[in-house]
C-alpha cells in the first residue's frame, strides 16, 4: 500500500476518475460487498468519526478511486487495475494470481 497526498503518483498511474457511484446494475456486486450500503454506512462512521473523534477532517476526497497495481522486478508494471466506481476494487483471488501467489 501506498499514500500519495500530493496526488502526483496517483496522477502519473492515470488514476483520474473521482465519483461515488455504486455498481452499475449490468456488472455483477464485487464478493467483498458483504453488507448493505446503509450498513457499511453505519459501519464506517463507528470505526472513523464515532470511534475517533480525531480524525474527523482528516478523510481526504471521499470521491477519489483507486486501484491495484503489480510492480516488479525493477519499474516494470505485470497489473494494474484502476477503479471505475465505489465498488471497483481487484478481487483478493484474482490479486494474488496476477501476483503469482497461490491462496
Amino acid at each position: 500500500m501506498y499514500a500519495d497526498p500530493s496526488r502526483k503518483l496517483y496522477r502519473a498511474l492515470g488514476m483520474d476518475v473521482e465519483n461515488l457511484g455504486k455498481t452499475p446494475s449490468n456488472e455483477t456486486k464485487r464478493s467483498y460487498l458483504t453488507m448493505g450500503a446503509l450498513s457499511n454506512i453505519a459501519m464506517s462512521l463507528w470505526r472513523g468519526p464515532i470511534k475517533n473523534p480525531s480524525l474527523i477532517g482528516k478523510n481526504g476526497n471521499i470521491s477519489q478511486l483507486g486501484g491495484e497495481f503489480i510492480f516488479g522486478p525493477g519499474s516494470v508494471c505485470s497489473f494494474a487495475s484502476r477503479m471505475r466506481h465505489t465498488e471497483d476494487h481487484t478481487e483478493v483471488s484474482e490479486l494474488a494470481k496476477e501476483a503469482g501467489i497461490e491462496i
